[in-house]
């Protein structure tokens, strides 16, 4: 078990010590359980803020950790969110927030909260720290790492890992919601026309 100064912190969920290090993590959000506590709770439906930059960032990061000091950096790579690296009380977090009208293509965030937790309870995602429902925000624990390279990917000491940890999500409880790669092409076509796109 890990243990922390804060006082809403717990350990992760059974055996994410395989994946990584013992640390301090903060609960999942109370969405997903009543015997689990958040370190923020939301009450009510909030205003739409806009989070394209650092800067933009701030306003979510005054309402998920009220009055503390925060350092915050952009991470790369996300094609339809705006992820931010978030140090705080000698922590850190990934910030997941939505981009505008991610909507219109069929990413329910409900849906992959429900993964995010599910990933962490498995031990193959970090552990989830809040999901803001009203705002599509999602907060995990930072992970320090690098892409892999193909060959390593390739490698005898490599391939099992990855094997074990597909076996793991395939195996597990079934997400609520369903991905159907054709009937996403149809919702697209049919939101394209509805948008005056052809």
């Amino acid at each position: 078990t890990s243990h922390s100064s804060e006082p809403l912190a717990r350990s992760a969920t059974s055996g994410w010590a395989e994946v990584m290090p013992r640390g301090t993590y903060f609960a999942r959000s109370s969405v997903s359980s009543d015997s689990r506590v958040c370190f923020s709770t939301f009450t009510g439906p909030f205003k739409q803020i806009r989070s394209a930059t650092v800067e933009g960032s701030a306003a979510a990061v005054e309402r998920l950790w009220p009055g503390r000091r925060a350092r915050v950096s952009a991470l790369s790579g996300g094609i339809t969110n705006h992820n931010f690296k978030i140090e705080v009380d000698g922590a850190a977090y990934v910030l997941r927030m939505g981009g505008a009208k991610t909507g219109l293509l069929g990413i329910d965030r409900a849906v992959e909260h429900a993964a995010s937790l599910r990933a962490e309870e498995i031990g193959i995602g970090p552990p989830v720290a809040d999901f803001v429902a009203s705002e599509g925000w999602l907060v995990t624990r930072f992970i320090d790492g690098r892409p892999i390279a193909i060959e390593e990917m390739r490698s005898p000491s490599t391939l099992p890992r990855v094997a074990e940890a597909l076996r793991r999500l395939h195996s597990a409880r079934a997400i609520p919601g369903r991905f159907d790669s054709f009937a996403v092409v149809d919702a697209y076509r049919a939101e394209a026309e509805a948008n005056g796109v052809k």
